[in-house]
């Protein structure tokens, strides 16, 4: 972790320490907005108690501050985005052919690869720094306006590719076809998977209106926390209680 730390170090200094990485890495890598240089110190809070953070669903919350970002990226006015850029690079390189990087194509007798997706692309690049990423947030998000549906690449959940997997990574596998809000502190975000039960092996069924309001996203820490706010955000966390039940019906 430091150089300082050691065997002999007090429990006080290693949980100062400790709590210093986490914040680097919400504000660095699992929740970094487009400041470039500033953390957001919402999250000292949690870091209180060190015994409790096992018990939070930070996946569930690194997805709905992703999801928020997306949202806002959206927008023709922004000139920027943030969240786990990471997983949204895999998924697009993995599922938009307009966005699939140049790749040189396996050879014959070559096995095709498993996991994890994002070293997969980097096994066949071999290319150096010959193909970078650039600043071209606009020409994603026009890409993104004129997909059509044969563009997108539906291949759900190979289970041979998830027993490879660690066992943490498939726990509570039966809800993640769940159609539920998903939180992060201000942030509320549905994930809408009756939109998508291809990528879980279901035929697509005529999607229902959409759950949430069409401007959700002005809900944030700059709104006014008022009796109507907490009403809304109690009725996302009843939802969020009822997830089991939630779980599209298997297909017949």
């Amino acid at each position: 972790m430091h150089a300082d730390i050691t065997d002999d170090s007090p429990e006080l200094h290693i949980h100062r320490y400790t709590r210093l990485l986490l914040l680097l890495m919400f504000g660095g890598v699992l929740f970094p907005n487009s400041s470039g240089n500033l953390v957001s110190l919402r999250f000292l809070h949690h870091l209180e108690w060190l015994d409790d953070l096992h018990h939070y669903s930070w996946g569930v919350a690194v997805l709905s501050y992703l999801y928020r970002q997306m949202c806002r990226v959206s927008m023709g006015t922004q000139r920027d985005v943030a969240g786990f850029l990471p997983l949204l690079q895999v998924l697009a390189s993995e599922r938009f052919l307009q966005l699939h990087p140049p790749l040189p194509p396996l050879a014959p007798s070559a096995p095709s690869p498993f996991l994890p997706l994002a070293r997969r692309w980097v096994n066949r690049r071999g290319y150096g720094r010959e193909y970078e990423a650039q600043h071209n947030l606009p020409y994603c998000r026009d890409l993104l306006d004129l997909l059509e549906g044969a563009q997108f690449i539906w291949k759900s959940y190979n289970d041979e590719l998830i027993t490879g997997l660690p066992n943490y990574c498939s726990t509570g596998r039966i809800m993640w076809s769940s159609s539920v809000p998903l939180m992060c502190l201000d942030i509320v975000e549905h994930h809408a998977t009756e939109r998508v039960l291809r990528q879980f092996g279901r035929p697509q069924l005529v999607t229902p209106p959409p759950a949430w309001h069409m401007i959700h996203y002005q809900r944030d820490d700059r709104s006014r926390v008022d009796q109507t706010y907490m009403t809304w955000l109690e009725a996302r966390i009843d939802t969020w209680d009822q997830r089991h039940d939630l779980i599209p019906p298997p297909s017949t």
